[in-house]
């Protein structure tokens, strides 16, 4: 898989595309890209945002929410199609 900035430049910026990075809690530090409702990018095989991908896909604004006791950092980018 490539780089998490390679992913980030190919994304269409007309779909919804989503960072979600744990900033606290036993997977601090793991981050992962979100585009088109699939994953593009995770940075660590623990794969704890990808277990948790819909609660993330759900999101409809940038912010912290918790998930198993870890707090998650999830930056929306892009635009939803009406």
């Amino acid at each position: 898989m490539s780089s998490f900035y390679d992913q980030i430049s190919t994304i269409n910026t007309n779909d919804k595309s989503i960072v979600a990075t744990v900033v606290e809690g036993d997977y601090l530090g793991e981050k992962a890209l979100f585009s088109k409702g699939k994953i593009v990018f995770q940075s660590d095989a623990k794969e704890f945002l990808h277990i948790h991908n819909k609660i993330i896909l759900k999101i409809t604004q940038t912010g912290i929410i918790t998930i198993e006791g870890n707090r998650i950092f999830c930056e929306i980018l892009g635009a939803e199609k009406n």
